[in-house]
């Protein structure tokens, strides 16, 4: 059932936006809020091309999407006006996406190697040939490893592994890889 909609205040929003010849932009939106006679809920209409969660329009959060995996977070928000954080968690939820829906195709050489990262040794597993990261697990622990490799899909196609003779690198190898 459709109620009425009747107007029950307003709000000037600000909204960031694209910066012009390196000067930051923000656009003020007044926010009209409407309750529905029928149900007392009350709601804000949807605008399009903004993303409300972050208060900027479309096409700055698609800018910081794409800016912040070329550049360091810091950058991208002294470039844009936002903060680091927002900088980041934009850049977070792009990330997350794309790792549910992208496949790496499984390497005919695999590089597998520790990096120290936050204080942590951490295993980085790559296509060497691609040049590319494949993962970087959270430990180098050898069971970690192990069910990594299990995951790879296609793993008899890996013909070579270029890696140091650390001994849980080398047994999750031999227990996986043929």
């Amino acid at each position: 059932m459709q109620g009425e909609f009747v107007r029950f205040g307003k709000r000037d929003v600000p909204y960031r936006d694209l910066p012009i010849h390196g000067k930051r932009v923000t656009l003020w939106v007044v926010r009209r809020r409407y309750t529905c006679r029928a149900c007392k809920t009350t709601f804000r209409p949807q605008l399009p091309e903004m993303v409300d969660g972050f208060r900027m329009t479309l096409r700055l959060h698609e800018y910081v999407e794409k800016e912040s995996f070329n550049h360091p977070y810091t950058f991208v928000a002294a470039q844009t006006g936002l903060d680091e954080k927002t900088v980041r968690d934009i850049f977070n939820a792009r990330a997350e996406f794309l790792g549910r829906w992208h496949r790496f195709e499984t390497p005919r050489i695999l590089g597998i190697d520790e990096l120290y990262l936050n204080k942590r040794y951490r295993c980085i597993l790559t296509n060497i040939e691609e040049r590319t990261l494949l993962d970087l697990l959270a430990t180098r622990r050898q069971d970690v490893v192990t069910n990594d490799l299990m995951k790879l899909k296609d793993r008899q196609k890996v013909e070579i592994v270029s890696m140091d003779m650390w001994n849980p690198y080398r047994a999750a190898v031999k227990a996986v890889l043929p």
